[in-house]
């Protein structure tokens, strides 16, 4: 008996985590897409106003905001 609910219990955390980490997936897709929609629409306005992309500058900028969000995370969690 002891086995039969252990192995329901084990099917039902695997089925959890399997879920979790699917929405996990589709939040972060939805994330990325956002981010490349905003990405795109300032190359559209920077053409517009006749700049030329520095794809290493972007790049550094692009580092340095996934940074900054990161501290903002771990300060989130310190204070928890």
């Amino acid at each position: 008996m002891f086995g039969v609910i252990f192995k329901f219990f084990g099917i039902a955390f695997a089925t959890v985590l399997v879920f979790f980490m699917a929405a996990n997936s589709f939040r972060k897709a939805r994330r990325l897409d956002a981010r490349i929609r905003a990405f795109k629409a300032e190359l559209a306005e920077r053409e517009k106003q006749g700049q030329v992309m520095n794809p290493y500058q972007a790049l550094s900028e692009l580092y340095e905001e996934e940074a900054r969000k990161d501290a903002e995370r771990a300060r989130r969690r310190r204070r928890r």
